[in-house]
């Protein structure tokens, strides 16, 4: 998958995600040791998109797992196809077939649906494919630590059938936003990874990558004022996706440089809280514009 550091880090960048050499090298153990990997961070943060990263970086195919309070194992792991169950029943009940065998039958695999954990398990494609299980701070305590026994378990086991299956070798994120520490069982077995906001000349080259022809020293001044607002209290700082999401707004009105007014003109595009957004205006927080110099030279 990758033959080193280094190479990690070329094939992150090569499909537009630039990685810190220490998370680099994070990815490249967690993916020559086959563990699982624990990455937390603040919202905005590029969490999920190390995933996506990694999927396109190896060419693994990418398999989501979006957690929320509420949800059971069988919308991570499998379920079965009642309706096509049924059938086969019904079928068997008119062709008098063996009631023993039917039952058998109708717990194998075609009569599976698989969901997002299960499905990355089983794959056993020549490349492992990429499970991200994302926000699972958000999920039940007693859900993350099944997650987290499956993952270290050698073999999956299928209740219903008495069946045990080897899994393939997927490559595991698992995303948290500090909803809630993440459980001692995870950290256990997991490798580790904190992901924050990019420096300065780290934002700067993603912010041009992702808006092609966005004048370097506009890009400049967006990074220099998200890292101004970052040190705000905001119920939501802006992550990295909205210093691209304004560099693309500017861009679009073809303007060539941050001024107070166009700030809070286009704060839409930075803040997504109504009281974030009033508090940007109550404290001028535009018109620290005027000191910010321009690093991107």
């Amino acid at each position: 998958m990758f033959e080193s550091v280094d190479h990690t880090v070329r094939a992150f960048t090569g499909v537009g995600y630039f990685i810190e050499r220490d998370i680099a090298t994070t990815v490249y153990l967690a993916c020559r040791m086959g563990k699982p990997l624990l990455v937390e961070g603040e919202a905005g943060c590029g969490k999920t998109e190390l995933a996506r990263a990694l999927a396109r970086a190896t060419g693994g195919r990418f398999v989501r797992l979006q957690c929320y309070p509420g949800i059971e194992p069988r919308d991570a792991l499998y379920e079965w196809n009642t309706m096509q169950q049924y059938a086969r029943i019904s079928l068997g009940i008119r062709d008098e077939s063996n009631p023993i065998a039917i039952e058998r039958e109708i717990y194998t695999p075609p009569f599976m649906i698989r969901r997002p954990v299960f499905d990355a398990l089983l794959d056993q494609s020549p490349v492992p494919p990429v499970l991200l299980v994302d926000a699972v701070d958000r999920a039940d305590p007693s859900f993350e630590a099944m997650i987290a026994e499956i993952l270290d378990s050698p073999t999956l086991t299928i209740p219903e059938n008495g069946s045990t299956v080897r899994p393939g070798e997927a490559v595991v994120i698992l995303t948290g936003n500090g909803s809630r520490p993440a459980g001692e069982t995870l950290r256990k077995h997991a490798l580790y990874a904190w992901l924050g906001y990019p420096p300065f000349e780290h934002e700067l080259d993603i912010v041009q990558a992702h808006v092609p022809g966005v004048l370097r020293g506009l890009a400049g001044q967006i990074c220099n004022f998200m890292e101004i607002l970052r040190r705000e209290p905001f119920l939501r700082r802006p992550g990295i996706a909205e210093s691209i999401d304004w560099a693309s707004a500017l861009h679009t009105l073809r303007r060539a440089a941050l001024d107070p007014a166009l700030a809070d003109q286009t704060i839409g595009c930075v803040l997504k809280h109504p009281a974030d957004i009033a508090r940007f205006r109550a404290q001028r927080l535009a018109y620290r514009l005027r000191p910010v110099m321009d690093r991107a030279g």
